[in-house]
């Protein structure tokens, strides 16, 4: 989780610096080609991670390249548009989590405890304020 939450304030604060003036498909193409040098890198030099075939990879990696696009476009005219970092961030996660909450449990057999609901009301509420 402190990984995904590094990752997740560095990015925002990379989307939200990004030059308004430059398309944002050139940010994203040499994004990726950097990417995807780091990712090259870091899977040649720790082979202990496994190696599956690229057939087996192939479907999963077309999806989340996909998503990873939508993101990132999202993100980039959201901060164009002058959304402020922590707004926009607060704003997307709490969405996503609402719409994640009912698909976790209608299928893949996720559980929410009252403990969860509760704290999901709050996140609820939080957004209401956070957004006026």
């Amino acid at each position: 989780m402190t990984l995904a939450t590094v990752g997740l304030v560095l990015y925002n604060l990379a989307q939200k610096n990004q030059s308004a003036t430059v398309h944002p498909f050139q940010i994203l193409s040499i994004t990726y080609v950097i990417a995807a040098i780091i990712s090259v890198t870091i899977y040649r030099a720790v082979p202990e991670m496994g190696i599956s075939s690229v057939k087996e990879a192939l479907l999963p990696a077309v999806g989340l390249g996909f998503t990873v696009i939508l993101v990132e476009l999202g993100f980039m005219f959201v901060y164009r548009s002058g959304w402020e970092i922590g707004l926009a961030s607060t704003v997307s996660n709490v969405a996503a989590s609402t719409v994640l909450l009912p698909v976790g449990v209608l299928f893949l057999q996720d559980k929410i405890v009252p403990v969860n609901l509760f704290g999901i009301i709050l996140c609820l509420c939080g957004l209401f304020f956070v957004s006026r």
